[in-house]
């Protein structure tokens, strides 16, 4: 299994401050079954912008076999949109979409604005894997009908997964993931605390849905 969302890397943004608590962090990922995590530290983001250098310098201080790349974590915006050849892109679709994965700012809740969002970023050749997309308080209706319009991805947070019963944002996952509208599941951690609720949703998919495991955390992209 692959991660393709983390800020485990120490000292770089909203994630682990030690070295130590990293190599952890990795420790356990790894007891749960994943053979590798592509760390995605925040970029363009209004209080991080972790550079490549650190990045790699992080990477090497930790030393692990589980963490062999990086990505980021981009913030839509012109900084994402003006730049150019400093992309790290977490794969490449068969017919050339570079697949990065995007957040947007909590206030792009409206249809209108992510459309944008999304219709600007295909118009650099990059498919945007959205980033916990149970943030967005859209009708899934909304998620179906970009998804037939525009070059896009949709990732889940495990950690969502695993709120309570009546959770709205845990039962609009469930409906995605029932509908196939799911193309990832990612950790999103931050801190070693968060780990039970990381492991209580790779439980719950295991379950419930065994036959989309594989594909959720893999870097196959299909056009």
């Amino acid at each position: 299994m692959i991660d393709l969302h983390s800020h485990l890397l120490h000292q770089l943004d909203d994630g682990p401050e030690s070295v130590e608590e990293s190599r952890e962090c990795l420790r356990i990922l790894a007891e749960f079954g994943f053979d590798e995590i592509i760390p995605t530290p925040h970029r363009f983001h209004m209080l991080y912008s972790a550079t490549p250098e650190d990045t790699a310098d992080r990477m090497a201080e930790i030393g692990s076999l589980l963490v062999r790349r990086f990505s980021f974590e981009y913030m839509y915006g012109n900084d994402l949109l003006e730049s150019s050849g400093d992309l790290f892109e977490l794969a490449t679709t068969p017919s050339g979409w570079k697949v990065l994965l995007v957040e947007f700012l909590p206030l792009m809740s409206r249809k209108s604005d992510i459309e944008q969002a999304i219709f600007s970023l295909n118009l650099k050749g990059i498919a945007p894997l959205i980033a916990h997309i149970e943030r967005y308080t859209m009708p899934d209706e909304v998620w179906e009908e970009l998804k037939k319009r525009y070059s896009l991805y949709y990732q889940i947070s495990l950690k969502t997964l695993s709120h309570g019963f009546f959770d709205n944002k845990r039962a609009q996952i469930l409906r995605l993931l029932d509908a196939g509208l799911i193309d990832n599941a990612a950790t999103d951690l931050h801190r070693l605390a968060k780990l039970r609720q990381i492991e209580q949703g790779l439980d719950l998919l295991r379950r419930k849905y065994p036959e989309q495991v594989e594909r959720l955390f893999s870097l196959s992209f299909e056009d």
